[in-house]
This record gives C-alpha cells, structure tokens and sequence, in this order.
C-alpha cells in the first residue's frame, strides 16, 4: 500500500512540479506525501524483521517512525498555509495537527534512543530454526 501511495505522489509531483502547471504548494504537499509513505515503509519492513525473522530492528523502526511523523508535520504546515488564508477553523486543525505529528515526532525520537543504544543483538539460533521449519513445513503439507 505504501508503495503504491508514494508512486502515485510521484507521478503527481511529475506534473505539479514541472513549469506550465508549476504550484509550489500542490509540489509540496505530493513531496512531502511521498517521502511519509517511503518512511513508513521502511518501518513497516523493520517490524517485519522483528516479527518473522527474529531480528531486532527496533532502533530502524523508531527511526523511521520519527521521519514520517515529521514528514506529516510539514504536509499539514503546507496544508495550513493555504487553508489560514481562506478558513480559520481549517487552518486551525491544520495547525493542531503538525503539532500533534511534532509530539509523534519527538516520542519516537525518545523511543530510538532507548532502542538504537542497547547494543547489538543477534537473532537467537533457535529462534531462526523455528521460524524457518514452520515455514518449510507449511510447504510440504
């Protein structure tokens, strides 16, 4: 889902990034779109390791969690810089919203820091038995 999400901005910042049909704004919002999905993809694939294959990946998880909290910071300040001209209750959820993001932001930033500090960590042996017999048993039956 992310993948195709972040596609899609691109081929949308394609065109609201490029001379005739330039709109700074509309540019902003699809980059800053784009950017949150591929950040959430990657946390999304640093779980999975966690989950499937036993490898703690937190620290990759948090970090990336962090990036697209704050990637969805600066899409709702785009959005915000538009809608404060024209709607003040709009503009005012707009603006609720990047600081709600900025707190995300800021909670996994804390988050990385107790989960990138505490030293490598090797999946354990029987961890990876299990994980790969029960795969190679679904096979079989």
């Amino acid at each position: 889902d992310s993948i195709v999400n972040a596609v899609y901005d691109i081929m949308q910042a394609a065109e609201d990034c490029t001379v005739p049909n330039l709109s700074e704004k509309s540019c902003s919002s699809d980059l800053t779109d784009m950017m949150s999905y591929w950040f959430q993809m990657s946390a999304d694939l640093c779980a999975a390791t966690l989950t499937c294959g036993s490898l703690d990946n937190e620290c990759g998880a948090s970090v990336s969690q962090s990036l697209v909290e704050l990637s969805d910071c600066a899409k709702n300040l785009v959005a915000a810089s538009s809608d404060c001209i024209k709607d003040p209750f709009i503009c005012t959820y707009d603006v609720v919203t990047a600081v709600d993001e900025m707190n995300g932001f800021i909670g996994n930033v804390v988050s990385a820091l107790g989960d990138c500090n505490v030293g490598a960590k090797t999946p354990r042996v029987g961890a990876l038995y299990w994980q790969f017999s029960r795969q190679f048993n679904r096979r079989l039956s």
